[in-house]
């Protein structure tokens, strides 16, 4: 059984030793221990007591939700916030810790489910001509890959050259920890090996060599939102690793008719609801629908 102290301060390490426990991602971790803390913060002022797990009630979850939505929290952030506390207390009643949670009964916000933005196909050419121009070859190959393949950041640091297969009419990468500790295999369309094959000579070298160096090792995902930022200001407008991957589901659902369980495969998402979103209309198009309308 976990023990509860007295004040949350005496607690710090309950919250560590929960994201201890569960298989997050870094950034997941990140983002569900300040969302908990914000709670805590928050039901020590709207309550006047320190914060104590077993003393949470329904109605405090239900007035941080509310507090949050007034103070301009968006919707998918409310309900982040949601989740991370339906965790944290769902891992307190599996240990024992409080009888039941007080998150269960609590709804999380309804939104109109809108697609994910992209980029536009001249602002892709834009980042890859800007790439060859100033012979940033390594940029050049990361936007690539990132664009044709809808890998994730992570995926992409963590390329080694084994895991590059370059053949005259095809190509692919092996992605061998992917989200879910999954591996995929993902073609490699025509361009993306040209690019490879020029700035990436030693393809089928050692198995330990990382395809993308840093100046201290293998480049991070930090060192990749460097570069994006740099570039960013280059072009100017804003750009960051995820979106090329909104950008190629997009492009990916375009060409193949909206084959939904194929670019879910090429994703890597555990199913074809969170492919889905993708199909669903941006406020640009929902715009041009309303455009069209007259009396």
């Amino acid at each position: 059984m976990t023990t509860i102290q007295e004040n949350w301060s005496d607690n710090v390490g309950l919250l560590a030793q929960f994201l201890k426990e569960q298989d997050y991602s870094a950034n997941t971790k990140r983002a569900y221990r300040n969302d908990i803390q914000s709670f805590v913060k928050w039901f020590e002022s709207a309550n006047a007591e320190p914060f104590r797990p077993d003393r949470v009630t329904v109605s405090d979850v239900v007035g941080f939700r509310t507090s949050m939505r007034s103070s301009g929290k968006s919707v998918a952030t409310v309900n982040r916030c949601l989740n991370a506390l339906r965790a944290f207390f769902g891992w307190l009643v599996e240990t024992g810790s409080i009888p039941k949670s007080p998150v269960t009964k609590v709804k999380e916000l309804g939104r109109q489910q809108l697609a994910p933005k992209g980029l536009e196909q001249s602002e892709i050419r834009r980042l890859l001509r800007e790439c060859e121009l100033r012979r940033d070859n390594r940029t050049q190959t990361i936007f690539a890959l990132l664009a044709y393949t809808g890998i994730r950041v992570g995926e992409l640091c963590k390329l080694r050259i084994s895991d590059l297969t370059i053949k005259e009419r095809t190509g692919s990468i092996l992605i061998r920890s992917g989200k879910g500790a999954k591996e995929r295999t993902v073609p490699l369309p025509a361009e993306v090996r040209r690019i490879l094959r020029e700035h990436i000579p030693q393809i089928g070298g050692p198995d330990e060599a990382f395809v993308f160096q840093g100046q201290r090792g293998p480049l991070t995902p930090t060192g990749v939102r460097t570069i994006f930022r740099k570039y960013a200001q280059i072009v100017g407008f804003t750009i960051y690793p995820h979106l090329f991957r909104h950008t190629f589901a997009h492009a990916a659902l375009t060409a193949s008719n909206n084959d939904l369980v194929g670019v879910s495969q090429l994703l890597g998402h555990e199913s074809i609801n969170t492919t889905a979103i993708y199909t669903q209309r941006s406020h640009k198009e929902l715009g041009g629908i309303l455009d069209k309308v007259s009396f």
